[in-house]
C-alpha cells in the first residue's frame, strides 16, 4: 500500500489531495493488516516509511512536503494528547495499592533488556566510543504507542489492568527519570568536553564582542551628552585595550593551535548558510520569488547544513 498509495502522489501536484492519500494509506493499512490478523502498527510505521522516503521523492513537491509534515505533526500532538488523556482516566479506576512491585520489577526488566540489546549489540562495532554507548542505552525514551498498544486491548482481555499500569508507569519513569538526567549523564561523561585552546578562544572571543558592544554604546551616550569627554575617553581607552588584546591573544592561539581553524570555518560556513536561509525566506515574504522556487532553496541549504553536521 505504501508504493501504491506513493506512485498515486506522483501524478497529482495538489497537497489537501496528497494529504488525504496519506490518510487512507494510514488509516487503510491499519485497518487491512488488522482484519489479516497482522500488526496494525507496524504496517502503518512501514507504509509511513515507505511513503515519507520513496513516495516523497518521486511524486511530492516542496510545498506537499512542508504542508504533509505540517499536518502530521500536529495529528500527532493531538493523537499523543488523546493517549495520555485515556491512560489516565484508565488509571483512575484501577488500584495501584498492589502493584508496586510488578512496577519495580517491569521497569527494571526494561532497563536490564534494553542493556543487554545495546552493549551487546554494539560490542562489535569499535568505531563506537564506550561513552556513547551508556547515552545509546541511558536513552531509551519511551512513548505513547506502547500506552495505545494496551489500550486498544479489549475489557475481557486476562491482565488488561496490569498490562496498561506497567506500560504507562514504564513510560512515565523514561520520561520523567532518563528524559530530564540524560543530559547530566552527557556532562558527567564528558562527552560535550571542550578542548581547552577553544574553550580559550572563546572566552577571548566573547570579550572581544562584548568590549566592542559596550564601545559602540558609549559614542551613543556621548552623543546624547549623558557622559563628559574627560569620562568618554577614559572608557573608551579601557574597552580598546581589551578589544586589542583579545584580538593579538586569538591571532597567537590560532598560530599555536591551527585545528581551531576547522572549528572556526565550521561555524563560519553554519553562520552563512543561516544567512542564505534568511535570505531566501525574506525572498519569498516580499513575493519577489515563488513559495515553491524557495522551498527547493532552502532545502538544498538545510542539506548542505546536514551534510557538514555529519561530517
Amino acid at each position: 500500500m505504501g508504493y501504491i498509495f506513493s506512485k498515486l502522489t506522483s501524478f497529482y501536484d495538489d497537497y489537501p489531495l496528497e494529504i488525504l492519500f496519506s490518510v487512507l494509506l494510514f488509516y487503510g493499512s491499519y485497518l487491512l493488516s488488522e482484519f489479516f490478523g497482522f500488526s496494525g502498527v507496524i504496517a502503518v510505521v512501514t507504509s509511513g516509511l515507505i511513503l515519507g522516503n520513496y513516495g516523497a521523492k518521486i511524486g511530492m513537491s516542496p510545498i506537499t512536503k512542508m504542508n504533509i509534515n505540517s499536518f502530521w505533526d500536529v495529528t500527532s500532538l493531538l493523537a499523543n494528547s488523546i493517549v495520555f488523556l485515556l491512560v489516565g482516566l484508565e488509571i483512575a479506576n484501577i488500584n495501584l495499592n498492589d502493584k508496586w512491585e510488578i512496577i519495580g520489577i517491569g521497569i527494571l526488566i526494561v532497563l536490564v533488556s534494553r542493556a543487554v540489546v545495546v552493549y551487546g549489540m554494539l560490542i562489535f562495532v569499535k568505531d563506537i566510543p564506550s561513552k556513547w554507548k551508556h547515552v545509546v542505552n541511558w536513552g531509551g525514551l519511551r512513548g505513547s504507542l506502547s500506552i495505545a498498544l494496551a489500550l486498544s486491548l479489549t475489557q475481557d482481555f486476562k491482565g488488561r489492568d496490569e498490562i496498561i499500569v506497567l506500560s504507562f508507569s514504564i513510560v512515565f519513569f523514561s520520561l520523567l527519570v532518563q528524559g530530564t538526567t540524560i543530559s547530566y549523564l552527557i556532562k558527567a561523561l564528558g562527552i560535550r568536553k571542550q578542548a581547552p585552546a577553544i574553550q580559550k578562544n572563546e572566552v577571548l572571543f566573547t570579550s572581544y564582542h562584548r568590549s566592542r558592544r559596550a564601545l559602540k554604546h558609549l559614542y551613543r551616550l556621548q552623543d546624547d551628552a549623558v557622559i563628559t569627554p574627560v569620562t568618554f575617553r577614559k572608557m573608551k581607552e579601557s574597552y580598546e585595550q581589551t578589544i586589542n588584546e583579545a584580538k593579538n591573544q586569538m591571532e597567537k592561539l590560532l598560530l599555536d593551535h591551527p585545528e581551531l581553524e576547522k572549528e572556526l570555518e565550521e561555524k563560519a560556513l553554519a553562520e552563512a548558510l543561516a544567512a542564505e536561509h534568511e535570505a531566501v525566506d525574506i525572498l519569498a515574504r516580499r513575493l519577489l520569488i515563488s513559495e515553491e522556487l524557495a522551498e527547493i532553496e532552502k532545502d538544498k541549504i538545510l542539506n548542505r547544513l546536514g551534510k557538514k553536521d555529519l561530517e
